[in-house]
């Protein structure tokens, strides 16, 4: 039943310090800060690429390539969808917003092009707020997006550089 893990293997330990996920080859592992496993998310499909957890540390978002950003609640037990990939198009790189009301992703179409968009918490009322579509270096870059307040997200570029973004004015610049 050990889970292999390797260099790509990625830890976050939730805010309130009470929860560490770490992805392994089947999935995610939740265990509790005593060490005991809180829950194992095993995946036949697709592999989280990323994950993030909530500010206030009760639910991890994870992409799940094309089939998605998915939502687990560690109070529940619960997998929910948030946004639902396609074919030739997937949402990767969550992340929960100040107060959790607003989740960031990045949405990639088939290739290089990328764009920002946010959801509510429910992965309702889904929007582009980026100014234009980005060429990344890959077509699953990951550009580890946060949230600097309500209104502005910084993310990086692949041999471009970091940019902020704010989603009120649609206006981005390179720092």
């Amino acid at each position: 039943n050990a889970r292999k893990i390797d260099s790509s293997t990625s830890m976050v330990w939730s805010p309130n310090w009470d929860y560490l996920a770490y992805s392994s080859d089947k999935g995610i592992t939740v265990l509790r800060a005593d060490g005991t496993v809180k829950g194992n998310l095993d995946f036949d499909r697709s592999l989280p690429k990323s994950f993030t957890w909530s500010n206030d540390g009760t639910t991890l978002l994870m992409d799940l390539g094309f089939d998605g950003i998915f939502r687990y609640s560690v109070t529940s037990d619960e997998l929910t969808i948030v946004t639902r990939g396609g074919w030739r198009e997937y949402d990767h790189d969550p992340a929960y917003g100040p107060g959790d009301s607003r989740i960031a992703f990045v949405h990639h179409e088939w290739g290089n092009l990328a764009d920002i968009l946010v959801v509510n918490s429910k992965g309702e009322d889904r929007h582009v707020v980026s100014p234009r579509t980005y060429t990344t270096v890959g077509h699953d870059e990951e550009l580890e997006l946060a949230w600097l307040d309500e209104t502005r997200i910084a993310f990086m570029l692949s041999e471009q550089g970091i940019v902020c973004l704010n989603i009120g004015t649609h206006e981005d610049s390179f720092v």
